[in-house]
């Protein structure tokens, strides 16, 4: 008897120990998911920190540029037309030169620089410009793209009735904007490596072309080229540069026009550079224009780079 009680009650000893064995068990697998749990934060919290450290320096260096090329701008006023010297000129930067590297919040930059007239403002795009467009950044099909195409423009002509504007206000609403998918504005699915933000800009009221530096989709897109006259641009290109002149004959029978001169509009592109490259992360792009001798921001906005 006293052989069978000893026995039963190390069974219930092994018992109770196997239960707290498996209680601290079920409490480590916790504690381990806890710490797991709490390290992943920390590391989306780092990520989301570094993330808005970013897009407040490249909003930020929006203003900075625009303050160095209108510092130019005084420069050359005072200089009354006389040239800079060699050490002077170093520091200055130009709109129709770069790109510029520069530093800011700690974070290695570049900027570049084009005229806002080489590209058309989106404002002033009609419905089948938006759907050629819409099909070249990727759309599924050509009845897709319609309905995408549809969409912005009455999305546009309804901001035009609510503000009393020219419709929208930044490119950035375009990008994120409902009525077209991510893909399609990012141009994942594109054949000519481009986006909406690299096609259009908001703020210029210019519907124009540069015969040889417009990219080429756009005259697709704004002057109907077949991919045939599309080529023979591409070619007459490659042999040097089209005179004014010249590239009339590429838009016979078309409504688009030709720019004729520099407007006093400035693309801007700034991206964070990761040692001699861009880094994939954010870029800001903004629209610039040149008044009463200073640089004015029209329109800026922060997005991915791809």
């Amino acid at each position: 008897m006293l052989h069978e009680a000893h026995l039963r009650k190390c069974i219930s000893r092994g018992y109770i120990l196997l239960f707290t064995l498996g209680v601290l068990a079920v409490i480590s697998v916790l504690i381990l998911s806890i710490a797991l749990s709490l390290r992943l934060d920390a590391q989306l919290l780092a990520r989301e920190k570094t993330r808005l450290q970013e897009e407040y320096a490249v909003s930020g260096a929006i203003r900075y540029v625009a303050a160095r090329l209108s510092v130019t701008l005084e420069s050359q006023k005072q200089l009354a037309g006389k040239p800079f010297d060699t050490v002077s000129r170093r520091k200055m930067w130009f709109p129709d030169e770069g790109p510029y590297p520069f530093q800011l919040a700690g974070m290695d930059m570049v900027a570049h620089f084009e005229d806002a007239g080489l590209l058309p403002d989106a404002n002033l795009l009609n419905e089948p410009e938006w759907q050629r467009l819409l099909l070249e950044l990727g759309a599924d099909s050509p009845q897709s793209a319609g309905i995408f195409a549809k969409s912005i423009v009455e999305s546009r002509q309804g901001l035009t009735k609510t503000n009393g504007a020219a419709g929208f206000a930044s490119l950035g609403e375009i990008m994120v904007s409902q009525s077209l998918p991510q893909h399609v504005a990012r141009g994942v699915n594109s054949s000519v490596r481009l986006d909406l933000k690299d096609l259009l800009v908001v703020g210029t009221e210019l519907k124009q072309l540069d015969i040889n530096r417009s990219p080429l989709v756009l005259f697709k897109v704004l002057a109907g080229l077949s991919d045939g006259q599309l080529s023979n641009l591409q070619l007459a290109r490659s042999r040097g540069p089209i005179l004014p002149i010249d590239g009339n004959r590429f838009l016979v029978g078309s409504s688009a026009k030709l720019m004729t001169g520099k407007t006093d509009m400035l693309r801007v592109k700034i991206q964070i550079n990761n040692g001699n490259a861009p880094a994939a992360g954010l870029m800001a792009v903004a629209l610039l224009k040149l008044e009463s001798n200073t640089y004015r921001v029209i329109d800026q906005f922060v997005t991915d780079q791809y």
